[in-house]
């Protein structure tokens, strides 16, 4: 209910009126929400939208800024178990929860059941099979031509039957009752499927990383991209280690950090070169998060989904739009009123234990 608060525009570049912050706010079915709720559960059928509020509206903070909807939270796999709590006044939206996130979902987008263990079944199910690429295709035959629906990295599915060129795979779907029900479908046998989780090893990790190199930029997973922290999640799901979603809890996991918000630029570079663990530790600093690469002539480098940085052009900054999946090192803004990546790092967190 607060994101309402703010001031914001709509598609239309319209400002978001009381009359369409009505609108929205009806659909929270505020009033409807029983004193004991018993839970439902689901899983997704495609990847979906989360939203902050049951509407597909979307809300930009400026005119024509398309790319930042602060409505989207995230996208999400299939496959993925939802506890279902509440629902907009006639049912086209219910309020979940997974693992890692919370908020709105179309219901055309899940299956509902009472059996949790239905749910739990699924997802734990062993052998299963990961997608390990950018960006795959499901199929409902092993001849592999009636398409079924995408998969991004870190999408799982229990495995049937391994096949000539294809892996059987179990899907959910909606039966015609609209109740959670499994069928078969098809993935092309190839070497972004793995069979179980990959080990977490730094050679695992710099191959997940290289996969998404250049791939574009996506806040909240739109326009089939990811943003600086997405990017991290789906690399490290690939290796059954569950990261929180967004950039300021990322910077919270892990073993152990080291503070350098406190620390000159020069300390800052040293500490990270002398104590960070290639491949294993993040780099963060207000909004955006890193994976450390390594160091080259005595320069950290970093492999990270950019939308942009500032640079000092003629005395004045200036915003040079990256909107992709990089390698550069900690330098990216130095001279601007911003400042570099550098000397806005606040937290170096270790994935491992050291």
């Amino acid at each position: 209910k607060n994101t309402l608060q703010s001031s914001f525009y709509t598609h239309l570049n319209h400002p978001i009126d009381e009359q369409k912050r009505g609108e929205i706010l009806s659909c929270l079915n505020l009033d409807n929400i029983p004193s004991i709720k018993k839970v439902q559960w689901a899983l997704t059928l495609r990847e979906c939208n989360i939203r902050a509020l049951p509407t597909n509206e979307i809300a930009m903070e400026e005119t024509n800024n398309y790319q930042f909807n602060r409505f989207q939270v995230t996208k999400i796999n299939p496959g993925e178990a939802l506890a279902v709590i509440h629902s907009s006044p006639h049912g086209g939206w219910y309020f979940v929860a997974s693992y890692f996130i919370k908020g709105w979902i179309e219901s055309q987008d899940i299956a509902l059941t009472n059996d949790k263990e239905l749910v739990m079944d699924f997802c734990k199910a062993i052998p299963f099979v990961i997608y390990t690429g950018n960006y795959g295709y499901l199929y409902y035959d092993k001849e592999l031509t009636r398409f079924a629906l995408k998969v991004r990295m870190g999408t799982r599915f229990p495995l049937i039957e391994e096949g000539k060129g294809y892996f059987c795979v179990r899907m959910p779907f909606k039966s015609k009752e609209g109740h959670l029900s499994f069928t078969e479908g098809y993935l092309a046998k190839d070497s972004c499927i793995n069979i179980g989780y990959l080990s977490f090893t730094q050679e695992n990790i710099a191959k997940l990383a290289f996969e998404l190199k250049g791939e574009e930029y996506g806040w909240g997973g739109m326009f089939e991209g990811r943003d600086c922290s997405r990017f991290i999640f789906d690399i490290f799901k690939c290796m059954d280690v569950l990261l929180p979603r967004n950039s300021t809890s990322q910077s919270k996991a892990g073993f152990s950090s080291i503070d350098l918000a406190n620390l000159s630029v020069k300390q800052k570079e040293r500490v990270i070169i002398e104590r960070g663990i290639p491949f294993a530790t993040l780099l963060s600093l207000p909004g955006h998060i890193m994976l450390y690469l390594g160091k080259e002539q005595d320069r950290a480098y970093i492999i990270h989904s950019l939308w942009a940085y500032e640079e000092r052009v003629f005395f004045k900054d200036r915003q040079r739009k990256v909107a992709r999946v990089v390698v550069s090192d900690l330098y990216l803004g130095k001279g601007s009123k911003k400042g570099s990546l550098l000397e806005r790092l606040s937290t170096m967190v270790f994935l491992v234990r050291r």
